[in-house]
Formats: structure tokens, C-alpha cells, sequence
């Protein structure tokens, strides 16, 4: 028992540092949008799985005393579309090795962890094929959220949004508005 651990009146008492095990719990958030001006799809083309956005990259560090981080575990995805873009438009979050990369192409590594391409994982971390993956809709007000159990060597920490419909300049996204977190586990 914790309690036991760091009490010094208890027989189980440790006199080494007792560590949280909440420094490798994190969760990441970011805020998006379709808007013409981030994306310029009235004259650029994307297509399935081009990234829309960068959010950002996974916090990898370890509290002292731990070993150095050797993988991440994503818990959960949270996706909030708080304004619709008025027209279809699905895609999906991606995991990849490199950051920053431009809008509008693949990125490099990638690993889908939400979204129709993603395989999510059980409570034992198998393959789970009887859950039906959905790619996340920018065109529906709401939360969506999956547990996907995916594992991520730590240099696949570099979280993409991208979208797996077509936009070009027939179908212009200025309304979008999005956000999403990710609750992973760093070990």
C-alpha cells in the first residue's frame, strides 16, 4: 500500500523516494479549424489522408527515476467538433515520426490512432476487429471519442489531423472548428 510505502511508522516503510505513478499519465489537447485562410483549398487539392493541421507533439518525458521512456500507450481520444463545416467532410488523427510537416501531403510514419483506418486494440492490447473504427466528422456538432489502446514507439509522438475527403475548391471549409485530447500513458 502507498501509505505503508511512505510512512515511516509502517514496517513496509521505504526510505527511497515513492513515485507517482500519474508523471508518465498525460493528456494533450488542441484546438483547430478548417478556416479558407489555414488551408487554402480554393487553390490546392487535398486528398485521402493529407494532413489539415499539426497540433503539436506528445509530452515523452519520464519523471525522475524512471527508466527513459521506450513507448506510449493512447488511452483515449476525445474529438469535439464545436462548429460544423456546413458540408461533408470526415478524416482522422494520426500519430507520425516527423514534426511540423507541411499541409497537404502525407506524414511521414504515420499510424492512424481515430479514424476508419485505425485498428484499436481490447483490454489485453490484441487487435480488436470486431470494433468498427469511424473516421472523426467535422461536419457534426458533438463529441466522438475511442479507446484505441494503440502502442507508439516514443518517436512516433508527433500528432496530425488530417482529412479523408477530397477538398478542393468546390467544396470551400471556412466554417470547421474543432477540438481534440489525447490521454496516453508514457513507459
Amino acid at each position: 500500500m502507498k501509505s505503508d510505502v511512505i510512512n515511516p511508522n509502517s514496517s513496509s516503510f521505504e526510505s527511497q523516494e515513492a513515485h507517482e505513478v500519474g508523471g508518465t499519465k498525460k493528456i494533450f489537447t488542441y484546438s483547430g479549424s478548417t478556416a479558407e485562410a489555414l488551408l487554402d483549398s480554393d487553390g490546392t487539392a487535398y486528398a485521402d489522408n493529407d494532413i489539415i493541421a499539426y497540433a503539436g507533439a506528445l509530452d515523452v518525458s519520464v519523471p525522475d527515476g524512471y527508466h527513459s521512456a521506450s513507448k506510449i500507450l493512447v488511452d483515449k481520444i476525445t474529438w469535439n467538433c464545436s462548429v460544423a463545416t456546413g458540408t461533408t467532410m470526415v478524416g482522422s488523427i494520426a500519430a507520425g515520426t516527423a514534426a511540423n510537416e507541411a499541409l497537404n501531403g502525407a506524414a511521414t510514419g504515420a499510424v492512424e490512432l481515430f479514424g476508419a483506418g485505425a485498428t484499436y486494440r481490447d483490454a489485453n492490447l490484441a487487435a480488436n476487429l470486431s470494433i468498427t473504427e469511424v473516421d472523426v466528422d467535422f461536419n457534426a456538432a458533438g463529441i466522438m471519442w475511442a479507446q484505441p489502446l494503440i502502442i507508439l514507439p516514443v518517436a512516433t509522438n508527433y500528432i496530425y489531423v488530417r482529412t479523408t475527403t477530397a477538398i478542393n475548391h468546390a467544396t470551400n471549409f471556412d466554417a470547421g472548428r474543432y477540438q481534440l485530447q489525447v490521454e496516453y500513458t508514457v513507459l
